[in-house]
């Protein structure tokens, strides 16, 4: 059975999306933390780990899809580790759009940590900064 490019590049987008969504909490959740609202920042942590579940529960999904069968395994495995713009470039037709949201998704993980360092740096030290 062939690999459907197409199931992997919606549950690669629904990651993007909940990555995107993880950093507009944390920004927020830095917000809140300045004005000392304890109460908005309890629920926004609870949605920021429903956000984080979904993430890995798309990540899970397109794992499963490469134990499916040896041809499934090295497409997913190529997809998933290959660095994105090395991909793109080399990539056959029906691969370049899951290459372009890797790449999204590569790009926005490094605003993501130091948005997610922040917040544990205010958390940690009990005031805003």
């Amino acid at each position: 059975m062939a690999l459907d490019m197409a199931e992997i590049e919606i549950l690669l987008q629904r990651r993007f999306n909940c990555l995107r969504e993880i950093k507009r909490l944390t920004q927020e959740m830095l917000d809140t933390v300045s004005r000392g609202d304890e109460v908005s920042l309890s629920l926004m942590l609870d949605m920021r780990s429903e956000e984080i579940e979904k993430y890995e529960l798309c990540q899970e999904e397109i794992w499963k899809k490469a134990a499916r069968g040896p041809q499934e395994s090295e497409a997913v495995r190529r997809i998933m580790n290959t660095d994105p713009e090395e991909g793109l470039a080399a990539a056959e037709p029906e691969e370049k759009l899951a290459y372009q949201i890797r790449k999204k998704t590569v790009d926005l993980i490094p605003e993501v940590q130091r948005l997610n360092e922040q917040l544990g740096l205010r958390l940690n030290a009990g005031q805003p900064r």
